[in-house]
């Protein structure tokens, strides 16, 4: 995969994240993938929106403490 589509956030920004949930869905060329946290914390902002694409090596949301 090189890059990928952000088809759906599950979270918004200032969520509490649990690790192993599920935060969004990416689509590729195949299919679309459900993207579990690797962390939890807050999700502090969304930096890729629905629909836009992405290649997979950038960031696409940041998640912190909630300070």
């Amino acid at each position: 995969m090189i890059e990928g589509a952000i088809v759906k956030w599950r979270k918004k920004e200032g969520n509490f994240i649990k690790e192993q949930k599920v935060i969004f869905e990416v689509e590729t060329d195949q299919t679309v993938m459900e993207v579990e946290a690797q962390t939890s914390d807050v999700l502090r902002k969304i930096l890729v929106a629905e629909g836009e694409e992405v290649p997979v090596t950038l960031p696409i949301a940041i998640i912190g403490d909630k300070d």
